[in-house]
């Protein structure tokens, strides 16, 4: 087989109830000689059958989707005749392809009796920011959707998500959870409801529902009763780890004379080095990012002629300014030959919705 991903580990696409391994199979003009099954492989070596198919004579294609849960499988597809499905002896061009969640992950067409290819189902990782989306549906879920849209800097939000409840045949008062994993950014969570009265209280009858979106553990969007076609909620995902270092300094008349740095303890007492900047000859402002860790760290801004950067008769005065977690840590201007700032970082930023 020709093998194309052989390991999948994304979160399920959009829309995605689970992880779907679909086999298709143009058998060519001998279609009875076909026969293919997937197995899942297990440590006893006692392979369990989770699907099997015996073509018939006549058939043209074959299609086949199924749900698999965390494993190894082992795809296997046989040819009584010993001559595969490709080329001259089955009259014209047959092929198989098995795809997991709509990715190619191998194909084939050219073997003999028989030919087996490996593949797995993981569970999956996200090393950014998993976000969750619960929704409890009141008595009408056909009337119910929601979206989720990243905010662009340029005005042409980007959407990366969508639910519809119809198209997922939703129950009534059921309560459904979707998982995304996103990047860095601002978003916009946005639910929709057609008859225009939410899915709480007294707009309609029933049971009352309720949205929530969720990010380790912090509540980023929450709900139900709202009038109108739809409700926006707009939050900020960043790394659940990543404690926001920013630094930004407006330059004096003499930027090439300051530097700073940003330098973390280590066990043993040594500085490291996270961060360092060198200003050049007519900078008027620059403004640097860090994500930190957990750890004893020390912001340092140095002036070269030792008066800092504030502020001389007669002459432009520089400042900087110096924040974690978009809470100001230090701040200043006048200072000698250099002016130093501790601080230290004991466990992960704080979350706030944007509303």
């Amino acid at each position: 087989p020709i093998p194309i991903v052989p390991t999948v580990g994304n979160y399920l696409p959009p829309n995605k109830a689970c992880d779907e391994v679909e086999v298709k199979i143009n058998f060519g003009h001998y279609s009875g000689e076909m026969s293919w099954d997937i197995k899942q492989v297990r440590t006893s070596g006692d392979d369990l059958i989770v699907s099997t198919y015996d073509a018939e004579d006549g058939e043209v294609e074959h299609i086949e989707t199924m749900c698999l849960e965390e494993g190894q499988y082992r795809f296997t597809i046989y040819d009584s005749a010993g001559d595969g499905l490709c080329c001259a002896s089955h009259g014209g061009e047959g092929y198989y392809v098995v795809a997991l969640n709509g990715a190619v992950i191998f194909q084939g067409a050219e073997f003999e009796s028989i030919e087996t290819a490996v593949f797995e189902v993981i569970e999956p990782t996200c090393d950014q920011a998993e976000v969750n989306v619960t929704v409890f549906f009141d008595d009408d879920p056909d009337e119910t959707s929601w979206s989720i849209a990243q905010v662009s800097a340029f005005g042409d939000d980007v959407v990366i998500a969508t639910f519809d409840a119809m198209e997922r045949e939703v129950k009534m008062r059921a309560e459904h959870t979707e998982s995304l994993c996103l990047e860095e950014g601002l978003y916009r969570f946005t639910i929709h409801d057609k008859a225009r009265d939410g899915l709480c209280c007294g707009h309609g009858h029933g049971q009352d529902g309720n949205y929530t979106v969720m990010s380790h553990g912090s509540v980023l969007a929450h709900g139900g009763d709202f009038v109108g076609s739809n409700k926006t909620s707009t939050f900020n995902v960043t790394d659940p780890n990543c404690n926001r270092v920013n630094v930004n300094v407006v330059f004096d008349d003499y930027p090439e004379e300051t530097s700073w740095d940003i330098r973390r303890f280590s066990t043993l007492g040594h500085e490291i080095v996270e961060m360092e900047y060198d200003a050049g000859n007519g900078e008027i402002e620059h403004t640097e990012s860090i994500c930190l860790g957990e750890g004893q760290y020390k912001f340092t801004i140095y002036d070269d002629d030792g008066y800092g950067m504030c502020c001389e008769s007669g002459e432009k005065a520089g400042h900087y300014n110096v924040t974690l977690n978009g809470v100001v840590i230090g701040e200043g201007g006048e200072f000698g030959s250099n002016e130093a700032i501790a601080f230290n970082i004991t466990g992960p930023p704080p979350r706030q919705s944007l509303g």
